[in-house]
């Protein structure tokens, strides 16, 4: 933390080891790391941690951050699943913060509950941050780096990484999996099954337990349901999400019967997984994604 001598003004300070710190294409760009911190430097949001200096040594970067103070959103579900009301005022929030980054070119790539701040102690505003795994992308280029954390990054990340690249879309999977961890206070992908993370995900292999998702309303599991559709070309865009009936506070028809990961509400052949574990976000030097990031 740093005080401002002149406003008391409290910060946050962010401290990079630029020899630790590597891009996908750093010998084509040698300035990139700071190019990307140019960029989101600009970045003004109230549900985006603003960054408000970045100074530079030779071998390190320091980014001047606001100070928020209420903690992380993984702490406050590790008391368990949250209403219908506060968790479509959160996420909202979460969504609009997206879609102003969407609308600039910008995944972050790394949504997560650890990354989602409380600006104070009342919980009432929330801030997404650690924009260290975030990219610019144009509408005509894809994404080719392999990374996120495990059970929040989307199918095209592990599928088409290397082969035809991903885009935007993978924040609103990830905003997906968040959705379902508020709604029901467990996670739809976990390693406590027979399978790993990362085969969940590529199977779509989830399901909502009956007892936990018994009183959730019908559009909130469709909500969820086309946020979690393994083919980004068809999932969900934020401003859809946005208008959304769940988002707009429509309740919706009872669901009708269908597979495992389907509208359904079905009994959960296993023990539910939990969600308050945390994973870490998968990191450079990896050749297959295991827990790392192959940047």
């Amino acid at each position: 933390m740093a005080i401002h001598r002149e406003t008391l003004e409290k910060y946050a300070i962010k401290i990079i080891d630029k020899k630790k710190f590597s891009l996908s294409n750093s010998t084509k760009r040698p300035n990139a790391l700071m190019d990307e911190v140019k960029i989101l430097s600009k970045l003004k949001h109230p549900n985006i941690i603003s960054i408000k200096e970045v100074f530079e040594t030779e071998t390190n970067l320091y980014i001047v951050l606001e100070l928020v103070t209420g903690g992380e959103l993984f702490d406050k579900l590790l008391n368990g699943a949250f209403s219908e009301d506060l968790s479509r005022n959160y996420f909202k929030q979460m969504l609009e913060a997206t879609k102003y980054l969407h609308d600039q070119g910008i995944a972050h790539r790394d949504l997560k509950p650890e990354n989602i701040l409380f600006k104070d102690e009342t919980e009432e505003i929330i801030k997404l941050s650690d924009f260290g795994l975030s990219r610019v992308v144009d509408k005509a280029s894809f994404m080719q780096t392999i990374c996120g954390t495990p059970q929040y990054v989307a199918p095209e990340i592990l599928t088409s990484a290397k082969t035809e690249g991903y885009g935007l879309a993978c924040d609103l999977w990830s905003l997906g999996v968040i959705l379902y961890i508020m709604l029901s206070g467990s996670q739809p992908f976990d390693d406590e099954k027979s399978t790993t993370i990362f085969e969940q995900i590529v199977n779509t292999d989830y399901s909502f337990d009956a007892k936990k998702w018994k009183s959730i309303s019908p559009n909130a599991i469709r909500l969820i349901k086309q946020l979690l559709n393994p083919n980004p070309s068809t999932r969900l865009t934020v401003s859809e999400a946005l208008e959304s009936p769940w988002m707009k506070g429509i309740a919706g028809d009872p669901l009708s019967s269908d597979s495992k990961s389907s509208d359904s509400v079905a009994e959960s052949e296993s023990e539910e997984p939990s969600s308050k574990k945390r994973p870490s976000s998968m990191e450079p030097e990896q050749q297959t994604p295991s827990k790392k990031c192959k940047k």
